[in-house]
């Protein structure tokens, strides 16, 4: 600072600026005055204070920014040592981090099962359970080739062609009356094919008569008999069908018993070897209805599949081929059944609600369903009609409605189809009757039924008076069956 004011003070005396310069560009000393030098003098005193008032202050600055920087140092350091701290205690957790990691790596490492991502659940199928059926109880009455037969009070009445003994009254001649069956035993079902009948007692024996030549009869010989003989082995059946020229029978347990001619495998032993006494039909299936026609038999289970064997050359078995089968086959798809009947080449059935179904030979239209083409499959039935029964002829058909009105279609030329006509039809046409009907059977080329008062009525070929009406004469129209021996 001293310095400085010197310097100011120079600045302000030119005349000791001049000296100055002249002192420290080195001119001599002779050529000074004395007032110079001693203006000199003074100058360097002032100088030479100054340098040691700057020397003090110098010094005095520097042990304060030493001060400083030692502060400054010490501020520096402490922070270090926090920041070095920091790092030790870091280190210190990586260690612990890395030591963890090494004991965790040592361990075996158990790595569970992927777990599938969860699928949804399909939706449920439609459950489908099939409902037993309950076939309506066998016809009162039933239609031969060319002779009929029904029960009525526990008797067995017959009429019409006898030349075989099928009337079961002893003889062998023809009756266009009613007459009755030689037995005192009392009958509860009968059947009747072309030249052979068949009867359940209410006690469960069957029995039968007419032509034996195949041993349709089951009496264990081929010989044929006038009147009713038990059929051998002794058991009892609920249910008894007669086909062409072979029988079946049922039992209470749904096992199938057939016997007869087997040329076509129609009694469903898995042969086609004949018997003269009932043999097992080869099958575990369990029925509750059966059906004989010409060479073919069918039969229902508990919950209304149809089976049948036999005969197949028009596909009457329905199982969309023309192969005979020698033991039950299920008819084609998935229809269910509650009563079958079987014809000469050809056969119908009725769903639980009353939907008809025929298949096989059609040549007259036979089957309904509004063409003559055979079908090896099922076909339905044209029209509305809702039906209860259904019944296969020769190469004709007729159902029952719920009203007890009758329907037929197929062959006519002898008026079986009751319209009052001898035109065929290949779908159902409304039989002219008034009675109210409770049961229907057709066979050969004629029509019986059972009406709701308990009459029989007939219709169709009358060739040998299996009209029952006393006469020969053919009919168009259901007329009564009446008379006597």
């Amino acid at each position: 600072m001293l310095i400085a004011a010197a310097a100011v003070q120079m600045r302000r005396d030119p005349t000791l600026q001049a000296r100055a310069s002249r002192w420290l560009s080195g001119t001599p000393e002779g050529t000074v005055s004395h007032a110079d030098s001693v203006q000199a003098a003074r100058f360097e005193a002032l100088r030479d204070s100054a340098v040691h008032a700057e020397s003090v202050a110098a010094r005095r600055a520097a042990d304060s920014a030493a001060s400083a920087v030692a502060a400054a140092d010490s501020l520096a350091a402490a922070r270090l040592v926090a920041v070095r701290d920091s790092a030790y205690r870091a280190l210190a957790q990586v260690e612990s981090t890395r030591v963890a990691a090494a004991r965790l790596a040592a361990r075996p490492v158990v790595v569970p099962p992927p777990v599938a991502p969860p699928v949804a659940a399909p939706p449920p199928e439609p459950v489908v359970v099939p409902v037993a059926i309950h076939p309506p109880a066998p016809s009162l009455v039933s239609a031969g080739g060319a002779h009929t037969c029904a029960v009525a009070g526990g008797a067995v009445l017959c009429w019409g062609a006898n030349d075989r003994g099928q009337l079961g009254d002893g003889s062998a001649v023809r009756r266009t009356g009613v007459v009755h069956v030689e037995s005192a035993v009392p009958f509860a079902q009968v059947s009747v094919s072309i030249d052979h009948s068949c009867a359940i007692s209410r006690s469960g024996t069957a029995y039968c008569w007419g032509a034996n030549d195949d041993g349709q009869l089951g009496t264990g010989d081929a010989d044929s008999h006038l009147v009713p003989t038990a059929v051998a082995g002794g058991r009892s059946f609920h249910l008894i069908v007669a086909g062409g020229a072979h029988t079946c029978a049922l039992t209470s347990a749904g096992e199938a018993w057939c016997w007869g001619r087997n040329s076509y495998g129609q009694l469903g032993t898995g042969t086609t070897a004949g018997s003269e006494s009932p043999e097992r039909v080869a099958t575990t299936v369990r029925f509750v209805a059966l059906a004989a026609g010409t060479s073919h038999t069918c039969g229902l289970d508990a919950v209304g599949k149809a089976y049948c064997w036999g005969q197949n050359s028009y596909g009457q078995l329905g199982d969309g081929s023309v192969i005979v089968r020698t033991v039950p086959e299920p008819v084609a798809g998935d229809t269910h059944f509650r009563t079958i009947a079987a014809g000469n080449a050809h056969t119908c059935a009725l769903t639980v609600v009353g939907e008809a179904y025929c298949w096989g030979r059609n040549g007259y239209g036979q089957l309904g369903s509004g063409d003559t083409q055979p079908h090896d499959t099922p076909t339905r039935v044209h029209g509305d009609p809702s039906f209860v029964a259904i019944t296969a002829g020769s190469v004709h058909s007729c159902g029952l409605t719920t009203a007890g009105e009758i329907f037929c279609w197929g062959h006519n030329s002898y008026g079986q189809l009751g319209d009052g006509t001898t035109t065929d039809h290949v779908a159902p046409v409304h039989v002219l009757t008034t009675s109210t009907v409770a049961a229907i059977d057709a066979s050969g080329s004629h029509t019986c039924a059972t009406t709701t008062a308990g009459a029989t009525v007939c219709w169709g070929d009358n060739s040998d008076g299996q009209l029952g009406d006393g006469t020969t004469t053919h009919r168009s129209t259901p007329v009564a069956a009446a008379g006597g021996r």
